[in-house]
């Protein structure tokens, strides 16, 4: 496959320190236009996170070291785009509520999970992604227009202002 098509397809990082689930979530996303990566552990979970912008993470909470409300929290700091799913089967759900609030995370699923009701998530949360990247170009373009009209503006007050001076 060219590496185009790679890099074309949405980055999806798989959390959760049961090896189990992370095979379970791989499986179920095999087929799909996605790179999938899935890790274990915390410290391979920092070293994923500081490599790059994933499009979208989905994490357990209950993990040793470092819980996924916490890692979602510094994710949000470092990568403040990525789509951020919390997958678990036991969670303070205040807690939880709260990250939400706070836009900490963007969906909460529960353990276990339909597969059917997981890709649909997976695919919101990656049109959103699609929407708020399209949003912030638009809005790039059109600052940019705007500083070159404020320019032209400038430049034929300025003339104007040469011309009735002389």
């Amino acid at each position: 496959m060219p590496a185009d098509t790679d890099a074309a397809k949405p980055r999806i990082l798989l959390v959760d320190d049961e090896v189990q689930i992370t095979t379970a979530l791989s499986r179920e996303l095999r087929g799909q236009p996605f790179d999938v990566r899935a890790v274990n552990d915390a410290q391979s979970l920092m070293q994923e996170a500081s490599q790059g912008e994933c499009d979208l993470v989905i994490s357990d909470n209950n993990m040793p070291g470092m819980t996924g409300l916490e890692f979602f929290s510094s994710l949000k700091a470092l990568h403040p785009n990525t789509r951020r799913v919390l997958l678990t089967g036991h969670t303070d759900m205040e807690r939880a509520v709260q990250a939400f609030n706070d836009g900490d995370i963007h969906r909460f699923v529960n353990k276990p999970w339909n597969k059917d009701e997981l890709l649909g998530i997976i695919e919101q949360e990656l049109k959103n992604l699609r929407n708020q990247r399209e949003i912030e170009r638009s809005r790039t373009e059109l600052e940019s227009e705007s500083k070159e009209r404020s320019t032209q503006l400038s430049q034929v007050f300025s003339e104007l202002k040469q011309a009735k001076t002389q």
